[in-house]
């Protein structure tokens, strides 16, 4: 069953924009007329660039600009934050604030990144559970998400698509069939699931896993 924090992932679209996409939204344009800036500066301190020292950002400001231009996990968050010398108990308020809002969710995170993982960038289970516990994601919740990810897509049909990106005609000899395989093992495959899916594309559906 899937947890109740997960009910607002539309899982045809990805994230329901609705959801939060609008409130970080609202939250950048109190933001952006607050402190005199303009929202298409790039490349700049949001916290001191050009701003009166009274109008230096907050904490909480700050935190709504990083979440608005990256889906940060809270532990990424806290980490950008702690960055910035923050005092920490300012943080942990801030954390708790985003929390409670709805507007940081580390199971919508979660859920985001997989779906990324397994569409755009085309990973297997294994690689997409290993970055998302990278970014801070607690054990559990990178479960729940590739369980839900990857039972809607299939792992089969992610590897199918990925070995089609990579692979314009059958595979000629062991070298071809090897540097695939390492790669796509690599991008969290399982090892057999990869050697039969290369065997049916070699040249005489010949196996090149042994010398």
């Amino acid at each position: 069953m899937v947890d109740s924090g997960l009910q607002g992932f539309d899982r045809g679209q990805g994230l329901n924009p609705d959801h939060l996409t609008a409130q970080v939204s609202t939250e950048v344009q109190r933001l952006v007329k607050a402190v005199g800036l303009s929202p298409n500066s790039k490349g700049r301190d949001f916290r001191t660039a050009d701003v009166p020292t009274e109008r230096k950002l907050n904490t909480y400001d700050l935190a709504i600009k990083l979440l608005a231009t990256s889906d940060l996990s809270t532990a990424q968050l806290r980490e950008r934050l702690t960055q910035r010398q923050f005092p920490g108990q300012e943080i942990e308020d801030t954390i708790v604030r985003l929390i409670n809002s709805r507007i940081l969710d580390d199971n919508r995170t979660a859920l985001s990144y997989a779906r990324r993982s397994a569409t755009i960038k085309l990973r297997g289970r294994r690689r997409t559970h290993q970055e998302l516990q990278a970014r801070g994601i607690g054990t559990d919740v990178a479960n729940q998400a590739v369980t839900v990810i990857f039972d809607e897509l299939g792992e089969s049909e992610v590897l199918e698509r990925a070995i089609t990106k990579r692979l314009h005609k059958p595979l000629k000899n062991r070298i071809e069939f090897r540097r695939l395989h390492r790669f796509l093992v690599g991008q969290g495959f399982p090892s057999e699931a990869v050697s039969r899916a290369l065997i049916s594309r070699t040249e005489s559906n010949v196996s090149f896993v042994e010398e």
